[in-house]
């Protein structure tokens, strides 16, 4: 997509249908674009849950036109829950987000330290992940920071936020990270520029 794109978002929507036809299930991811000189792949699997699979691909930037490149395998194996996530996160930038210290082949969505000057607010997007994540927070002042949707127009629940520290030196929690990518954002308000280390752990489950 455009590096001008202002909503750079795909919904990517998953519709099953029995013999008749009629629709028993579905299901709706939102997946990040990237600008047109890079790739942002996005694995996911899950089960069936109907005999047809019938997938709508939704460009949520109202200006510019999405390139998309899809494939859909079959497998005989059994797969317990649905899990989509990032692949090779850092190869494309996505207009508009700041994304950087991914380290999702380590088990970990971020792990990075960054340097937030007195009276600024960083936002970090978070790769795809829909699970529990554990959320690992420290600084060297005392800052607040903000879990919640990334701010398009078009996304549910756009700009709100999913849990907020208030103005602490660390913060530890636990949360079911939605089909969407989260947005981190660490707002500093003392008067003295602040160090913040991140991390953000999956808890991965059997399925």
């Amino acid at each position: 997509i455009s590096a001008s794109a202002t909503e750079p978002f795909l919904n990517v929507g998953m519709y099953w249908q029995n013999s008749a036809g009629h629709t028993i299930a579905e299901q709706d991811w939102i997946v990040p674009s990237c600008e047109t000189t890079g790739v942002q792949p996005v694995l996911g699997e899950g089960p069936t849950r109907g005999g047809n699979l019938e997938i709508l691909l939704y460009n949520l930037d109202p200006t510019y036109e999405a390139t998309v490149s899809i494939a859909i395998v079959q497998c005989s194996h059994h797969v317990g829950r649905d899990d989509w996530r990032s692949v090779g996160y850092e190869t494309g930038i996505v207009p508009g987000y700041f994304m950087d210290g991914q380290q999702i082949s380590a088990g970990l969505l971020i792990g990075y330290s960054e340097a937030v000057p007195t009276g600024d607010t960083y936002h970090q997007l978070l790769p795809l992940y829909c699970g529990d994540v554990l959320l690992n927070l420290t600084a060297t002042e005392d800052v607040t920071f903000t879990l919640g949707y990334p701010t398009a127009s078009n996304l549910t629940g756009s700009g709100s936020a999913l849990w907020s520290s208030g103005s602490v030196k660390a913060a530890s929690v636990q949360l079911p990270f939605p089909r969407c990518p989260m947005l981190l954002s660490i707002d500093n308000a003392s008067g003295s520029s602040a160090t913040v280390d991140m991390t953000a752990v999956l808890l991965e489950y059997a399925s």
